[in-house]
């Protein structure tokens, strides 16, 4: 292996502009690559929030109706800036007509993450509380994991913004809630969230701790 990466160095220095072209080659094959992926993921996007629109246009159900704007909205969250808002509004307006309060509370909380990311943490924090109210009411699995999950939500807020001390607290809560179900996906990424706020409060056991569950 040793002789071989030697003879491989003599190779690139004595055919210097062999080896440049054959990089400049694989680089731009690289570069197509992915730009082929890109598009093939942007069409296929596409393809999935033309279906979802399809079927809201012909749905009168306000639960399913509520269910269909939360999953567009989804699609654009981190995408279309502009979409994303314009079904935030639309899914909160749908949210005030409907008498599904469950959808009503995942509307609140959906609300939430389109703030957050725009930077209004005020009117973040406003969604999320409201979801978390309405989550509570239910008493049942399913409002324990929506309220779970807004905690989560809420968590990141605060890890985001340096403070995580709260962050921690509140990823306690949620973690403490979600290990008595079957919510995997939730749990891995508190998981990791524990591990970084920990690293943040140099509490390096802790952390590795959680990296070993994640």
């Amino acid at each position: 292996m040793f002789v071989r990466l030697i003879i491989f160095r003599l190779q690139i220095e004595l055919f210097p502009n062999f080896f440049k072209e054959k990089m400049i080659k694989l680089k731009t094959i690289i570069t197509v690559l992915f730009f082929i992926t890109a598009l093939n993921f942007a069409y296929a996007k596409n393809q999935k929030i033309d279906s979802l629109k399809s079927v809201l246009q012909k749905t009168e159900n306000d639960s399913v109706r509520l269910n269909l704007l939360n999953s567009i909205f989804y699609e654009y969250i981190n995408t279309d800036t502009a979409e994303a808002k314009n079904y935030c509004e639309k899914v909160l307006n749908e949210a005030e007509k409907t008498k599904y309060n469950f959808e009503k509370a995942d509307a609140f909380r959906i609300a939430g993450i389109h703030y957050g990311n725009i930077y209004d943490y005020e009117k973040a924090i406003e969604y999320y509380d409201k979801a978390k109210i309405l989550f509570k009411s239910f008493r049942n699995d399913a409002g324990e994991i929506g309220y779970a999950k807004t905690l989560t939500n809420i968590g990141s807020l605060y890890h985001r913004n340096g403070d995580f001390a709260t962050a921690l607290e509140i990823y306690l809560e949620a973690e403490s809630i979600l290990t008595k179900y079957d919510e995997n996906t939730i749990l891995l990424k508190i998981y990791n969230s524990l591990a970084d706020v920990h690293l943040y409060l140099t509490k390096n056991e802790k952390a590795m701790a959680y990296m070993d569950k994640a």
